[in-house]
């Protein structure tokens, strides 16, 4: 997955799906400073995941203390990588 921000709203593609996807507006936090509880079916992006996003991660509950920048959404439980 790429993100493209010359490409307003940031246009995030995926190589492998039918069409791109966009997001406008999407706020950017820390694994801490998401919100707990969250809203079911609210996502963010966070910029300190420990893994990076791909087939692995997808479904993942999100931990912090990396480097990397991944969208996930709130389950009812737990924030997960998507």
């Amino acid at each position: 997955m790429t993100i493209n921000p010359s490409n307003p709203p940031n246009q995030i593609s995926n190589p492998q799906a039918a069409i791109p996807v966009y997001i406008a507006g999407s706020q950017v936090t820390t694994v801490a400073g998401l919100p707990s509880p969250g809203t079911v079916g609210q996502f963010l992006f966070v910029n300190n995941s420990s893994v990076a996003l791909s087939s692995t991660s997808v479904g993942t509950t999100v931990v912090g203390g990396g480097t990397n920048v991944v969208p996930v959404y709130f389950d009812g439980t737990n924030w997960i990588i998507f």
